[in-house]
Order: C-alpha cells, then structure tokens, then sequence
C-alpha cells in the first residue's frame, strides 16, 4: 500500500491510505457481485437479454426521421456516444476503446462483425493518434523502447488483417466473444493481485529501456496480431504486458501503446477497409457516417481521458471495464 509522502501534509478532506485501500477493497467485492449477477443472467436468463435487446432495437427502428447513410437519427447519436465512452476510456487506460466500440456495434446496433472492425480500426487511429499528442508533449514515450515494439506489430497487423478478412463472420464474432471474456478475466486478476498497484505503477525503473530486443519484439507481435484479427487497438494487451514483463511504469507504458497502436491500426485499417468494400461487406456512405460519429465521439473522449487520467482512479475504470466486457462477451456467446 502506498504511503503519503512524510515530506505533504494531508490535505483538507484528503482521505489517507487506509481509507484508500479500503474504498479499493470495496470496489473489488462489488465487482465480484456484479460479475455473479451478470454471469447468473447470462446463464438462465439469455433469452431474455436477447428479447430485450431485439426490443431495443425495434423500438429505435419505429422512430421515424432522417436517415443517413442508412443510420437513423437514434443510431446515429449511439454511435457518437459509444466512441466519446470509448476514446475517454482508452485516453485513460491506454487500452479497451476498440474492444467497447466493437462491442456495442454488436450488441446494441446488432451490425456485422466485418463492418465493426473496419469502423473500429479507423476511429482506433483517430482516438489513439489525439491522445498520442498529449503524451508526447508530456515526454513519456520510452523511445528507446519501442522500435522492436513498432517494428513487429507492423508485419503481424498484415498477417492478421488478412487472416482477419477471411475467416467466416460467425467464427471471427465468436473468437471476440471470447476474446471479452477472457479480457474481463485478465483485467479482474490484475484487480485482485495489484488492486493499489504497488507492482504496475512504480516508478521508472532504468532496466526497462535495456530489456531485450526479443521481448519487445515479442510484445509488438502479439499487438499486431490481435489488432489485426479481431480489430481492436490491442492496448488491452501490450500495456499490461510492458508493465509486468519489462517494468514500465502505467503511463509510460500508455504512451508506448499508444504510439504502437497509431501505427499499426493505419496499416490494418487501409486492408481491412479495402478488402470490406470490394466484397460488399458495407457501403462508403455507411462506413463514412460511423467513422464521423465514432471517430468524432472518440477524439473528444481521447483528450478528456489523456487529461483526467491523473485525477480518476484507474481501479474505477477497470471496474466498469470488466463488467462491460463480461457482459457483451456473455450476450455475444450466448
């Protein structure tokens, strides 16, 4: 558990460590019992998630106005709402803004997988580059560092894109589906094991910029990759990885991914795209609307999350991160 330093008074209405470390203890039993209601749900009661998710969607479908590009006016600020949600979490936590975005096309808009990681990958580099500014003027970009990172993640975003692109709709839907829960999982564990993260916010440690080439190298691959497939920046994976494998501290580590993440979501976003219309997977006009709203949403969210990242405890983010996940992975699956 942290200590306030001896050199700072508390200030007025500061909380001190203990009642820190127990609003955390707090908000991991809680996320415990929501995770038990969402899984009971999913388990015995899916039909019922999926009627009213079908309502939902009927209901936004008898609202009558203006359509563009084949989106009503109801659609059309949902996808303004979930790329500001999506670009304020991932300015925050570096990661998990192509993973909501995809999702709630999903779930909520009930849009085809390929045309959900399409608009997740363009909207991806909008959010990843605008919040890349902040960081770079900040200097925490390890840039010794991620060379190997930049170099792997660029061939594998090739490899998986084209992957990506082949494989059936149901198959890459459910691969995703998976893919949440076992994110949800991931991000729980690190709740437990490090809820005051004494291990993953440290503060620099001079050995994480003469990690070995391989490990780096390591790490970029699998973010291509799983940029590529499944159309997600892949910050989900690379920032934890280089906070546990190599010892960067979170917001460097942040603003490492999210330099890795401009890139290659580009270079998977320029085939996915290109594959998508020459197929027929979705129309200019109807990638056009989604991009601006999504990518509109998120270049705000993007830059309110780079800037309020100090002032938000990040176990809250990862909280609601985790019952997000869960629960579209669950409703996808099930």
């Amino acid at each position: 558990m942290r200590n306030v330093p001896h050199n700072r008074p508390l200030e007025v209405g500061e909380p001190d460590d203990d009642v820190r470390h127990t609003r955390r203890r707090v908000l991991a039993f809680s996320l415990v019992g929501l995770l038990f209601f969402v899984i009971v749900l999913a388990i015995f009661e899916h039909a019922a998630v999926d009627h009213a998710a079908i309502t939902v969607r009927h209901l936004v479908g008898r609202v009558r106005g203006i359509t563009v590009g084949s989106f009503t006016r109801p659609e059309i600020f949902s996808l303004t709402i979930m790329g500001l949600s999506a670009g304020f979490l991932s300015g925050i936590l570096g990661m998990g803004g192509g993973v909501l975005k995809i999702a709630g096309l999903l779930v909520l808009l009930g849009q085809d997988i390929f045309f959900a990681r399409a608009i997740s990958l363009i909207t991806m580099f909008f959010s990843s580059a605008s919040a890349l500014i902040h960081y770079i003027r900040l200097d925490l970009v390890i840039w010794r560092m991620v060379g190997p990172m930049v170099a792997a993640a660029s061939l594998t975003a090739i490899v998986g894109a084209t992957i990506g692109s082949q494989v059936s709709g149901p198959t890459l839907t459910h691969l995703f589906g998976i893919f949440l829960l076992f994110q949800g999982l991931n991000t729980m564990a690190l709740i437990f094991a490090d809820p005051d993260e004494q291990i993953t916010g440290e503060g620099f440690a001079s050995q994480a910029g003469g990690t070995g080439w391989g490990l780096r190298a390591v790490i970029g691959g699998l973010h291509g990759m799983l940029c590529g497939v499944l159309g997600i920046s892949g910050g989900v994976i690379a920032t934890p990885m280089q906070q546990v494998m190599l010892h960067v501290p979170v917001r460097h580590a942040v603003a490492n991914t999210l330099l890795v993440s401009t890139i290659i979501t580009a270079i998977a976003g320029t085939i996915v795209v290109w594959t998508g219309l020459g197929r027929g997977d979705f129309t200019v006009d109807r990638a056009l609307v989604a991009v601006l709203c999504l990518g509109g949403g998120a270049l705000v969210g993007a830059q309110l999350g780079s800037r309020l990242g100090t002032r938000i405890d990040p176990l809250i983010v990862r909280v609601l991160f985790v019952v997000l996940t869960f629960a579209a992975g669950l409703s996808i699956l099930f």
